[in-house]
Formats: structure tokens, sequence, C-alpha cells
């Protein structure tokens, strides 16, 4: 599986959060309270990133984007901040990035994207 490239920072701080899939489907009944029951063990979550690149590292994530992961399609390794701290988990792209140029001499582009996760670590 692919992994981040070391020469690409992980995401910034401001932008960042995830929320995870919930796994309990609720049944209305006709008297009383709702029935709960898990629906899944193994839930994705979804993490909202925003980084930002120069110039250079600007067309690394480019090509790593196209070539190395289909244009999102693919996953890939990517560094994890929750509560049990940094982690690398399996992501991939739920839409494609969105790129804001906000700087001219010299290049800068904040990059902002959702990233579909699986395996979030939690304390067992």
């Amino acid at each position: 599986m692919p992994t981040w490239p070391s020469t690409l920072p992980v995401a910034a701080v401001s932008g960042y959060g995830f929320e995870p899939v919930d796994p309990v489907v609720r049944t209305a009944m006709e008297s009383g309270p709702k029935r709960a029951r898990r629906q899944f063990t193994q839930t994705t979550a979804t993490l909202n990133v925003r980084w930002l690149f120069d110039q250079t590292q600007m067309a690394a994530f480019e090509s790593f984007h196209q070539n190395d992961i289909n244009d999102g399609a693919g996953w890939f390794d990517y560094p994890f901040l929750n509560g049990q701290g940094k982690n690398v988990v399996p992501a991939r792209f739920a839409k494609m990035f969105k790129a804001n140029l906000i700087g001219i001499d010299p290049a800068r582009w904040e990059v902002l994207g959702e990233l579909e996760i699986k395996n979030r670590p939690v304390a067992s």
C-alpha cells in the first residue's frame, strides 16, 4: 500500500477533525423507546484535513494523488491523530481535493481534503 510521502507535511491543526460513522441502527417501535442495536463492529471515519504546501510540495502531492493512489481511489497509509496519539491508518480520498493558491511569490497552496479512514485506534 502506498504511504503518505515523507516530503509532504501532515495536516494543519486548523481545519483538522474527524467524525466516526454511527454503527448503531435505531428502530422506532409502536410504543415505547426506540430499539437500538450495533450494525457494524468496524466502521470508517471521515477525516477533514487542510494542508499548506509550497510549489514543490504541491507538485509532489499532485503526482502522489494521480499516480500512486489512482486519483484518490486507492488506499494509502496516512498519519492520524486522535485520543490514542499519532498512528498510521489506511485512508483514501472520500471526494476530490480542493486547492487554493494563497501566495504567489513564492507560490503557496492551501489544499482541503476529506479522507475516509479505517482501523481508527481506540483504547480497549
